[in-house]
C-alpha cells in the first residue's frame, strides 16, 4: 500500500495544487475534467508536468472552469483572487510573435558612407 502511494507520487507527472488568493499558474490548458463532486482544470507547464486545479462542483470557481472549453489547447494564466464574485481570473496568453506583425528588414538598400581619414 505505501509502496504504491510512493510510486504514484514519484512517477506521476500530475500534481494537484490549491491556489491561494493572488497566486497564479501559467501553462497550456490541456483539459477540463468533471466528476460527480468536482471540476478540474488540467494545465501543462514546463517539463510536461500537469497541474490540476480542482474545485467543488457547485462553487463559483467551478463555474469559471466550466466556461474555459473554448481555451483548450491555449496558453492561459489562472489567478485566484480574494473577491467572492470573481474568485478566478483566466486570461489567454498570446505569444509575442502573434501580437505584432514584424516585417523583416532589408539592409541591401542601406547606404553607408565611409569616413574620410583625418589628417
Amino acid at each position: 500500500m505505501a509502496t504504491r502511494f510512493l510510486e504514484e507520487k514519484l512517477l506521476s507527472k500530475r500534481r494537484k495544487i490549491h491556489l491561494r488568493p493572488w497566486e497564479e499558474v501559467i501553462g497550456k490548458l490541456k483539459a477540463i475534467e468533471t466528476n460527480s463532486d468536482a471540476i478540474s482544470a488540467v494545465i501543462t507547464c514546463t517539463q510536461d508536468v500537469e497541474l490540476v486545479i480542482t474545485y467543488p462542483r457547485d462553487s463559483p470557481e467551478a463555474a469559471v472552469l466550466r466556461s474555459l472549453t473554448n481555451l483548450l489547447g491555449e496558453k492561459v494564466s489562472v489567478i485566484r483572487t480574494d473577491h467572492p464574485e470573481k474568485p478566478l481570473i483566466v486570461k489567454p496568453i498570446k505569444s509575442p510573435s502573434n501580437r505584432h506583425n514584424h516585417k523583416p528588414r532589408n539592409f541591401t538598400n542601406t547606404i553607408t558612407r565611409a569616413k574620410s581619414p583625418e589628417k
